[in-house]
């Protein structure tokens, strides 16, 4: 798994959100279904078009962002987004500004119906026991 962990200043993003559980590992099978959905159902697709950039610069146009923001409990964010430029259209998805922080950066296979996530969600776990402070 290629991954880097990086100083990132504020920045500002837009997509679909839901929020998951970590309770008996359901987040681990919920993720992968919203993906799945979302593929199926062209929320990706206009998503990804909602940019307008004909150069991506290397990136995906869409990409998945998690636990940027407090939701209590067992909880937390996930977000397929879009990172907001000027050619950007927003309209009727959910806009969030990042701060900035410390950020773990996992580069993946590109997500399609058929992808099995369960190499990324291995290692975000690991890299996830590894970064998070004890208590």
């Amino acid at each position: 798994m290629d991954y880097r962990v990086i100083e990132k200043k504020a920045f500002t993003v837009y997509g679909i959100e839901e929020i998951f559980t970590t309770e008996n590992g359901e987040n681990l099978k919920a993720i992968k279904n919203f993906w799945k959905q979302a593929i199926g159902d062209g929320r990706i697709d206009k998503l990804a078009k909602s940019t307008n950039l004909k150069d991506s610069k290397g990136l995906c146009a869409v990409n998945a962002i998690c636990d940027y923001r407090s939701t209590g409990g067992s909880t937390f964010p996930y977000m397929l987004f879009a990172f907001m430029t000027d050619q950007s259209n927003a309209d009727g998805y959910k806009i969030v500004e990042i701060s900035e922080a410390t950020w773990v950066i996992f580069k993946t296979k590109e997500h399609t119906e058929d992808y099995n996530n369960l190499e990324t969600g291995k290692c975000f776990c690991e890299i996830w026991i590894r970064v998070t402070p004890k208590e």
